[in-house]
Order: structure tokens, then C-alpha cells, then sequence
């Protein structure tokens, strides 16, 4: 396996875990939505470029922290990703297809597992 396949299949499961659709996802690594819909085909593909890799490899951690933080359910990230908050001042799921915003919501969520809540 090559490590750009290793990166898709991760992507892509981390996509699904968090409840992120085809074009959310398409959005976060600046593909086309056609392009995504291949990437589920052809796995290799969704990694078009270093801008698009980097992208995936942040939503990946952003997956890995909130399972930290949930415990491991599926659930509970899709409903973090669904509802508002307020810390972030919109829904995490809508934040992350922004330029920027992966960033803001990675750099919340590894602030939140560094230092936990007593």
C-alpha cells in the first residue's frame, strides 16, 4: 500500500465517523465533488496534491481527538460535529470546510484534550 492509499481509506472513514458527506468532504480537501465521488471508487485519488494531502491529514487528527474526547462514539462526534458551539461560534461541521476553519477546529479540539476538564 502506498502511503497516499493509507491517507484516502483514513480520510475517508474519518469522514464517515464524523457524519461528513461527499461534498463536506469534497469542500475540506478542495476537490471537486465528482472528484470525491471517484475517490470513494478509487481511493489513491483523493490525494490530488500536498494542499489537499495536508487537509486530509488535519481532518484525520480532528477525527482521532474527538475520539479521544467521546470515548469512542460514533455518535456522540457526529452530534459535536452537528450542533453549535459556542466556543467556535458555529457548527463544527460547517466550519470545516472553510478556509481556515479545519485549523480553528483542530486547534480547539487538541487545547481541549491537553488540558481536560476537571
Amino acid at each position: 500500500m502506498t502511503r497516499s492509499s493509507i491517507v484516502s481509506k483514513a480520510v475517508l472513514k474519518a469522514a464517515d465517523q464524523l457524519g461528513l458527506i461527499d461534498e463536506e468532504l469534497a469542500r475540506v480537501l478542495r476537490l471537486t465533488p465528482a472528484r470525491s465521488l471517484v475517490a470513494k471508487a478509487i481511493p489513491a485519488s483523493i490525494s490530488a496534491g500536498a494542499n489537499s494531502d495536508d487537509r486530509a491529514l488535519l481532518l484525520i487528527r480532528i477525527f482521532r481527538l474527538l475520539d479521544t474526547l467521546s470515548a469512542g462514539s460514533a455518535e456522540t462526534m457526529r452530534q459535536w460535529m452537528q450542533n453549535e458551539n459556542l466556543a467556535l461560534g458555529c457548527k463544527p461541521r460547517n466550519l470545516v470546510v472553510t478556509e481556515d476553519g479545519l485549523s480553528r477546529v483542530f486547534d480547539y479540539l487538541n487545547g481541549r484534550v491537553k488540558t481536560p476538564v476537571h
